[in-house]
């Protein structure tokens, strides 16, 4: 008789462990379910900033939010004796964009040795307007302010300012 009642013990202490590990089972699982519900409520709740509008941030602010994005340089090289230019947009580092518009200033004025860097500019616009004998450069996160930026600063020199050359260079 002890035994049967030893078995019987057994039997119901199985029975009480095996419910209680099976209302664990519910209660995690209940949990888990909460915890997930919790966290899509968040997420899909979350404000999302819009990565296309980079018009409206400042210079800083571009490269501080878009960390995972490669950044892009461009560079305008002119020369002074001969009015001979060059430029490069989307360079992966600002010397080799500075390179690439000094190259091309030579090439277009066949060998002239004289160009220079006006502008280079890192995840923005960059513009040069110019008239007969003196010119202004800018640099903003859009063409628009560059262009503002470039033709006030020749303006200042003198009368005659038009827009020469444009060009942006955004993170990729």
């Amino acid at each position: 008789m002890a035994t049967r009642k030893a078995a019987a013990v057994k039997v119901i202490r199985f029975a009480c462990i095996a419910v209680t590990i099976g209302f664990s089972f519910v209660a995690t699982a209940s949990k888990r379910e909460a915890v997930e519900e919790k966290f899509w409520t968040n997420v899909i709740d979350r404000k999302t900033f819009d990565v296309s509008d980079v018009g409206s941030l400042q210079p800083g602010a571009v490269a501080q939010r878009n960390q995972w994005l490669q950044h892009r340089y461009g560079a305008f090289a002119m020369s002074a004796t001969t009015g001979w230019s060059g430029w490069a947009t989307d360079a992966p580092t600002r010397r080799s964009a500075e390179r690439a518009a000094l190259r091309l200033c030579r090439e277009r004025g066949s060998g002239v040795r004289d160009c220079e860097i006006k502008i280079s500019f890192q995840n923005q616009c960059g513009s040069v307007v110019g008239a007969d004998h003196h010119s202004g450069f800018g640099t903003a996160v859009d063409l628009e302010q560059a262009r503002e930026l470039a033709t006030k600063s020749c303006e200042e020199l003198g009368p005659g300012c038009k827009v020469f050359w444009e060009g942006c260079s955004y993170p990729a």
